[in-house]
């Protein structure tokens, strides 16, 4: 049995099912496919890609996944308590311990790197009656405290290196104020629809950073005043709400054009963008690219160069070779979150908090602290940056960028504007601060957005490998949001039949 779910600009894909429903093969308009494998109880036993790559998984007796099996002998394995929750993960990188109390509620992790021997990294958690987390210890001994209102919502947060914030709601749950330690209040306001009408980042009566937004009766936003700059962006879009135009009075700053399913055909100094019948993009009018038979991108080349990408078998970049940059590597923990990052400016180790999968902690080589955050309620809501000892506080658009951070004294000390799709085109300041577009972090060496499960390439709007997800969320693969940029991404984290996600 098979069906096509989804079409690709010349060409189909295509899935094969068993008797009992289960997919057994994808086929791809570029005439390769996939395949899968289950045991008798429809655990799946294997997946072999279009590299002709095998990924072999095994269960225990209660069908846990137990080990993950790569090509070159390499794996992932997962170790259960008495009930069942995961105990300890352990690959090539590192080993990752799990703690619950007799609720089963998350008190302790443990990480410990591979590439730094005799460090051991933990954090602890603390809830109250209701489940809310009241209280956090960070690997560094710092701690964040947490309270709620009648209705479990967080009322403040307190961070013993940063200070305390504040979060109030209307009768909607909407938040309606974030305050801050440095005396920069960010006010929130909505309409009767619940569209954000502005983010107003201010002290006192005076707006430092902020913006105001309106939409059309499909709930497009078509216009933002931003606050900083004092700039007006109106968008126009086609009946797919698509982007089409930014305009800035009577200029127009960016314009687009798009095929059936949604690759981009023209912008703003672009005048053509060709595709293959897998979606992928192979030329523009600037320049050329090339992908291995698992959809990613392999090189890209422009009048600077060639740029080169390499891939491991869960499709994660894990390095970009840049013509006149040098080469940056990249390593991944077995939920798919980036641990480290290493090239010509240095390297860094990631540390996360478990809940929320947001970096809490960067440190160098030797195990040493580099930079501690402080977070939100939200993902990729970092509040705090102590980067050595300076403390910057975080400032964010309707659409969750970072466009400013201010110093202890409530003044702004880095700005950042952005266009539709991310690329940054003006800033100011010398803080070093990797987050940035939607609050995702931003790698110099490379010029990408790393977006968890994928790299964004902003200049482009698309990404340089498939969507994880797969049809699950639509039939290309590549596009940013879509082609939509006002809209947040869903979190995505590249870790098939991983047992703890």
């Amino acid at each position: 049995m098979s069906s096509g779910p989804a079409e690709a600009q010349g060409g189909s894909f295509f899935r094969a099912y068993d008797a009992f429903g289960r997919v057994i093969q994808t086929a791809f308009p570029s005439s390769l496919a996939e395949t899968y494998a289950y045991d008798a109880v429809g655990n799946l036993t294997s997946k072999t890609d279009r590299k002709g790559q095998t990924i072999e998984y095994v269960y225990d007796a209660l069908n846990r996944l137990t080990h993950k099996g790569y090509p070159d002998s390499t794996g992932v394995d997962y170790v259960y308590d008495l009930v069942g929750k995961i105990r300890q993960v352990t690959d090539p990188a590192g080993t990752y311990g799990f703690a619950y109390e007799n609720m089963g509620r998350l008190i302790g992790t443990t990480t410990q790197y591979m590439f730094l021997p005799g460090h051991s990294y933990s954090n602890s958690y603390s809830y109250d009656a209701s489940s809310n987390r009241t209280g956090m210890t960070a690997p560094d001994g710092s701690t964040s405290t947490y309270a709620y209102d009648t209705l479990n919502r967080l009322s403040t947060l307190t961070n013993s290196l940063t200070g305390q914030f504040g979060f109030s709601y209307d009768a909607l749950s909407r938040r309606t104020q974030l305050t801050r330690p440095n005396g920069i209040n960010t006010n929130y306001s909505y309409d009767s629809l619940s569209h954000q009408l502005s983010v107003l980042h201010q002290t006192g009566a005076t707006t430092l950073d902020g913006a105001g937004y309106t939409y059309d009766s499909a709930g497009n936003r078509t216009s933002r005043s931003n606050y900083l700059n004092g700039i007006t962006e109106n968008y126009a879009y086609d009946p797919l709400y698509q982007l089409l135009q930014v305009t800035q009075g009577n200029v127009t700053t960016d314009s687009y054009s798009y095929d059936s399913v949604g690759n981009r055909l023209s912008s703003q100094g672009v005048s053509t963008y060709e595709y293959n019948s897998s979606n992928q993009l192979t030329s523009t009018s600037a320049a050329t690219y090339t992908y291995d038979a698992n959809g990613n991108t392999l090189t890209k080349s422009d009048s600077s160069g060639t740029a080169q990408y390499n891939w491991d078998f869960e499709n994660r970049l894990t390095s970009a070779t840049i013509s006149g940059s040098g080469t940056t590597t990249f390593r991944y923990d077995p939920f798919g979150r980036r641990i480290q990052k290493s090239g010509p400016l240095g390297t860094t180790n990631y540390l996360y908090d478990e809940d929320s999968d947001n970096v809490i902690e960067e440190v160098d080589t030797g195990g040493n602290v580099l930079a501690r955050y402080t977070e939100g309620t939200s993902v990729d809501e970092e509040l705090t940056e102590l980067r050595g000892s300076t403390t910057s506080y975080y400032q964010r658009d309707g659409l969750a960028s970072v466009t400013s951070l201010s110093n202890p004294a409530g003044a702004l000390a880095n700005t950042y504007t952005y266009d539709s799709f991310g690329t940054l085109a003006a800033s100011s300041g010398t803080l070093t601060n990797p987050f940035r577009y939607t609050g995702r972090e931003f790698d110099s060496e490379t010029g990408l957005y790393f977006y968890r499960a994928r790299y964004l390439d902003s200049s482009t709007g698309r990404f340089l490998g498939e969507d994880p997800l797969g049809f699950q969320i639509a039939p290309n693969f590549y596009p940013y949001a879509a082609t939509i940029p006002w809209v947040t991404l869903i979190r995505q984290v590249c870790a098939p039949a991983t047992p703890i996600r």
